[in-house]
């Protein structure tokens, strides 16, 4: 819970100094879709709430398997929209 509320306040103070800048409406809501995303994908990481069980699907693909290659599969979701959306100047 605490990581979720300096993820928040982090968030605020971003907002607020993108403002500042004249920010579009648009680069505020990528960026909190992308904190969003980025809690969301943390909390699926540590599945403790899931019962580890030996369920096969498709006879052949252990469940925990399934769960891992979706979870990664979301996180490359992520990773391109962050790439596209949120990360667009280099500083260097």
């Amino acid at each position: 819970m605490t990581i979720a509320l300096v993820l928040l306040r982090m968030s605020r103070s971003t907002q607020s100094a993108g403002r500042d800048r004249n920010m579009s409406t648009s680069t505020i809501t990528a960026r909190k879709i992308a904190w969003i995303s980025a809690i969301v994908l943390l909390v699926l990481h540590h599945d403790f709430w899931r019962v580890q069980r030996p369920v096969l699907y498709w006879g052949w693909l252990p469940e925990e398997l399934l769960y891992r290659m979706t979870w990664l599969g979301l996180a490359w979701v992520f990773l391109l929209f962050f790439c596209r959306f949120i990360w667009q100047k280099d500083g260097a």
